[in-house]
């Protein structure tokens, strides 16, 4: 059941009940905000992150980036050398 139906067939009267339904009007506004925040993230943000990454990211045939590649590689020759050096 609703909130605002519990609220309503509920024993609060008064200042309480009017207390509960401000509560339960912010926490609507909030929901409200928070779902329109996470709709432009996932619409506007989201597209130009892939933009970006597109830009500045090159694709290798076999899957993976090519600059993640290279890291991997320096990173590995670095540390088969740390480990041959001891």
């Amino acid at each position: 059941m609703c909130c605002r139906k519990l609220l309503l067939l509920g024993p609060e009267y008064g200042t309480t009940k009017s207390t509960l339904k401000g509560a339960l009007d912010e926490a609507d506004h909030v929901a409200d905000v928070h779902l329109t925040i996470k709709s432009r993230l996932l619409s506007e943000v989201q597209a130009q992150i892939k933009d970006w990454k597109n830009e500045n990211y090159k694709k290798q045939m076999v899957g993976g980036c090519k600059e993640t590649k290279l890291f991997e590689d320096e990173f590995h020759k670095v540390f088969t050398l740390e480990i041959h050096l001891l």
